[in-house]
């Protein structure tokens, strides 16, 4: 999967099993994760 990342105008490659969700969703659910990350 991948997505575009308007902000640094470049290609995302996403590696996932879970292929029944968006690369969009998946994008945003890790882009969350990161946030946590930080927070710590």
């Amino acid at each position: 999967m991948a997505i575009w990342d308007e902000k640094n105008k470049q290609t995302i490659e996403l590696i996932t099993n879970q292929m029944t969700w968006t690369a969009n969703t998946i994008s945003k659910l890790y882009k969350s994760r990161w946030q946590v990350e930080v927070f710590f």
